[in-house]
């Protein structure tokens, strides 16, 4: 067995999990209802990531709006219906962007206030979120308001494309600005007194003024929901590690050989325990159960170091994708029957002598379907697709009645900005609340179902299979170099008790950037996307007042991915 570091006290919850406290277990089994015979269990996970706007004006913007949108939209249809059930997985700094646009420390500020130049970062970056953040409720879609709005989105996805004629005057900026963030206010049923701003030609800086202090009000209430719905038990707040990083790339490269192409150690994980806790802590402090959060590994990423790491530092269960359970699977009938059911049920993970953690996993094959879902099906279409998958996986699973589908799902996907998107949450919910299947939240499905499988380890895999999509190609090695150089530059695992040049490691060890150089996307685009890199590893030399390097990670854009990765 590995030697573990620390050893935690098992907290009763996790006990009874276990089968430890069988009186416990008797008891919270008798909260939940046996399985229907019609289909598998389902646990709905949605995904709230961090901010990537680099200016925290507009990271709180960019935060905020999808606060008023789909978290707003998510809460509200939850709770029409009684027995439905969902889980939300939140990045801390998705929380803390929140909270400071709920108390004004927006962008909004500088655009009224003509503070914000238009050729800056902060600039490019607002124009950004506001062209992919904003939902246009119906009916509203005919007004001046959403007319210029669409005008002036159009405009600047061509200039985050590399077009270089379009320019954004202030007044532009203004009304970009003022009627985006109407839009998304008036989508979310607020700011109706603010209704009539919709037939103007044009906002005004006193209008935005009006439009800010609604923004900042709706961000509050909002906050203020979802937390009675975690009270009344119909939402979960689920952890997010701070950023996102990919847990095993961080730790121990997912356990890789260094002759494996394009690998680098980093060896932080002193960094990636960092990012973990920060995200339970924002969990427990959103849920009146404070005493346990679980999380959901980035990617699903698994290796049996992250495993070990997650149950050291107290989370009471980890979510990983269905890859990772199938990857044992062999090529016989049997081996391929067992391998469809592999995800369907809790399992006890060994981490170390007597360390069990309870684990879940995403459906991943289902969730990307759904999220596929083409925009002009009817808003019924997702809630139908998810009777179909529960009918589909308890099928698959053996009619077993602990059989449990979990759909991970991102709230930034498409439905976020479907015109409908409120009557097809409504619809869901009122498919997952109306008896044909169980709806849970993982820790009431781990409650009313202890994982009866054993299983002391799984073959390192996340949601694409392998880790090619963050570590396997040269540019990506150049990236993760520069990490590394930076990280030993700052003082390696005794730079995090500084907390400048912990916030500035945890941001640049986002897998969010070591995917971007391998997105299909305009060469402008994951140029512009390696600049902000580059800033993100300049900032942790200047938080450790050390110079940075003349050149930060150099890239060849004709190099290749790793063979088979």
């Amino acid at each position: 067995m590995r030697r573990r570091q620390r050893k935690r006290p098992a907290s009763p919850w996790l006990l009874a999990v276990a089968g430890v406290s069988t009186a416990a277990t008797l008891l919270w089994a008798q909260a939940g209802t046996s399985a229907s015979a019609r289909g598998a269990a389902v646990i709905t996970i949605w995904s709230f990531p961090s901010p990537r706007s680099m200016d925290p004006g507009v990271a709180a913007l960019e935060s905020g709006l999808m606060a008023v949108g789909s978290l707003h939209s998510q809460i509200a249809a939850v709770s029409g219906h009684p027995a439905a059930r969902t889980t939300f997985a939140l990045d801390p700094e998705f929380i803390a962007a929140i909270e400071r646009a709920r108390v004004g420390q927006s962008i909004l500020a500088a655009v009224r206030s003509a503070e914000m130049g238009q050729s800056g970062g902060a600039s490019r970056e607002l124009r950004e979120v506001l062209s992919r953040e904003v939902a246009v409720a119906q009916g509203m879609s005919a007004t001046p308001l959403a007319t210029r709005f669409a005008a002036h989105a159009a405009a600047a996805r061509l200039a985050s494309s590399g077009a270089r004629t379009v320019q954004f005057s202030h007044a532009d900026t203004v009304d970009f600005t003022g009627s985006a963030v109407l839009l998304s206010l008036l989508a979310g049923g607020y700011a109706h007194e603010l209704a009539g701003l919709a037939r103007k030609h044009l906002l005004s800086r006193q209008d935005v003024q009006l439009i800010a202090t609604a923004f900042a009000r709706a961000c509050g209430d909002v906050m203020s929901k979802m937390k009675q719905a975690t009270a009344n038990g119909s939402v979960e707040v689920l952890a997010l590690p701070s950023r996102e990083p990919i847990l095993p790339l961080l730790i121990d490269a997912a356990g890789r050989n260094r002759q494996v192409p394009f690998t680098v150690a980093v060896n932080a994980r002193a960094d990636a325990a960092a990012a973990v806790d920060d995200g339970l802590r924002a969990a427990r402090a959103l849920q009146p159960d404070s005493a346990g959060a679980g999380l959901l590994s980035p990617h699903g990423a698994y290796d049996d170091a992250t495993a070990a790491l997650l149950y050291e530092r107290q989370a009471t269960y980890a979510v990983f994708s269905e890859r990772v359970a199938k990857a044992a699977g062999g090529a016989s009938v049997q081996a391929h029957t067992e391998s469809l059911a592999a995800a369907y049920h809790g399992y006890m993970l060994d981490t170390g002598k007597n360390e069990k953690l309870p684990v879940l996993f995403c459906a991943t094959g289902a969730s990307d379907r759904l999220e596929a879902l083409a925009d002009d099906v009817p808003a019924t279409a997702l809630g139908d697709r998810v009777s179909q998958i529960a009918l589909g996986a308890w099928q698959d699973s053996g009619q077993k009645p602990d059989a449990v589908v979990v759909l991970c799902l991102s709230a930034a996907g498409r439905l976020a900005a479907r015109i409908d998107r409120d009557a097809a949450l409504s619809h869901l919910f009122s498919v997952l609340g109306s008896g044909a299947f169980q709806s849970f939240t993982p820790k009431e499905y781990l409650r009313a179902h202890p994982p009866s499988a054993a299983a002391y380890g799984f073959s390192p895999a996340s949601d694409t299979g392998g880790f090619g999509l963050w570590m396997g190609s040269a540019n990506q090695s150049s990236m993760w170099n520069a990490l590394a150089d930076a990280r030993a530059a700052a003082g390696g695992d005794a730079s995090l008790s500084r907390t400048s040049v912990r916030a500035a490691l945890l941001r640049a060890e986002s897998g969010y950037w070591y995917a971007a150089v391998r997105r299909p996307q305009p060469r402008a685009v994951s140029e512009r996307l390696l600049a902000d890199f580059r800033e993100a590893i300049a900032a942790i030399y200047r938080a450790a007042d050390k110079p940075a390097p003349r050149s930060i990670a150099p890239v060849r854009w004709d190099s290749t991915a790793a063979p088979g990765d």
